[in-house]
C-alpha cells in the first residue's frame, strides 16, 4: 500500500493488502480520506470500504423523541454515503457502503446501504 499522507489516521486505515476502509465524518478530515482512498483504488487494485457512523442516543433529547432524533442521524449518515457514492462512482474497483450505528454505551451493528 502506498504511504497514507492526505489523510487523518482515524479516518483512513488500510487493512489486509488490497483492502482500504475509508471512514466518512464532516468537514476536510472525512473528504481527506476519500480522496485517498480514491487514490489507492485509482493506483491499484483494491477492496474499497466506506463507513459513515452514525451515533445513536439512549437518553432523553429535549424537544424531539429518541427514535426521531436517531432516525434523523441515520438518515444523515446515509446522505453522506449517498454523495460519497456519487463521487467514487467512476471507479472500477468494488467498493462497499455502509452505516455504522454506534450506540452511547459502546456497542454497534453494521447496516448496509
Amino acid at each position: 500500500m502506498p504511504a497514507l499522507l492526505a489523510a487523518p489516521l482515524e479516518s483512513l486505515v488500510t487493512m489486509a493488502p488490497g483492502q482500504v476502509l475509508a471512514l466518512v465524518e464532516p468537514g476536510r478530515h472525512g473528504g481527506a480520506a476519500v480522496t485517498q482512498a480514491r487514490l489507492i483504488a485509482l493506483g491499484e487494485p483494491a477492496q474499497l470500504t466506506v463507513v459513515a457512523l452514525a451515533p445513536q442516543a439512549t437518553g432523553p433529547r429535549c424537544g424531539t423523541s429518541i427514535l426521531d432524533y436517531n432516525r434523523t442521524v441515520a438518515e444523515a449518515a446515509s446522505e453522506d454515503i449517498g454523495r460519497v457514492r456519487e463521487g467514487l462512482a467512476d471507479l472500477e474497483a468494488p467498493v462497499t457502503y455502509t452505516v455504522l450505528p454506534q450506540l452511547d454505551d459502546g456497542d454497534s451493528w453494521p447496516q448496509e446501504c
